[in-house]
């Protein structure tokens, strides 16, 4: 294997830890006001920010703007996740193209 491409591929590993050490932690409180639809809509779209697909879903007794915000949150995140994995896809796929096309026009040297 050419060393350049040990080095690319050293690079892309090392970033790739890089970057999944890096994570959003905010400080996430309860709204106090349990009637503001805005409020618990934040509160949960930082929760999913934060923690992913570990929130937990409000009780059963809960008030249903709570409810709503919560499934509203998880259906943005969800969109998010969907929107993320496709660009991932693309930028591989770019990614692995350009290898393969310049280690080809290396050989060729």
């Amino acid at each position: 294997m050419n060393i350049i491409v040990k080095q690319i591929l050293s690079l892309i590993l090392i970033v790739s830890i890089l970057l999944m050490g890096c994570s959003y932690t905010p400080k996430i409180t309860k709204p106090a006001d349990t009637d503001d639809k805005t409020a618990w809509l934040k509160y949960y779209k930082d929760q999913f920010k934060a923690y992913g697909s570990k929130v937990t879903a409000p009780s059963d007794d809960a008030a249903e703007v709570e409810k709503t915000a919560y499934q509203e949150a998880r259906a943005s995140w969800v969109r998010g996740q969907i929107v993320g994995y496709i660009i991932g896809g693309v930028v591989l796929a770019i990614g692995i193209s350009s290898l393969v096309i310049t280690l080809s026009q290396a050989s060729q040297l």
